[in-house]
């Protein structure tokens, strides 16, 4: 999937990116958002492939037991 179409599922799908385009969407943003977006996951992509998108990213859990 090219970072257009990730964009396109994050904003469908994916909880905090749908709130930045419902509110971006209410104050006239909503294009410039995916614009942005769209530039941010087009230059981290390290796929070779223009119909993939593959970004590295690390996730770091962290549980504090009172």
């Amino acid at each position: 999937m090219p970072p257009p179409d990730v964009v396109a599922a994050f904003g469908d799908y994916y909880g905090p990116t749908m709130n930045a385009f419902d509110t971006a969407e209410a104050n006239g943003k909503a294009a410039d958002l995916e614009q942005e977006l769209v530039a941010l996951f087009s230059t981290q992509n390290e796929s070779d492939d223009e119909d993939s998108t593959s970004i590295p990213a690390t996730f770091l859990r962290v549980t504090v037991t009172v």
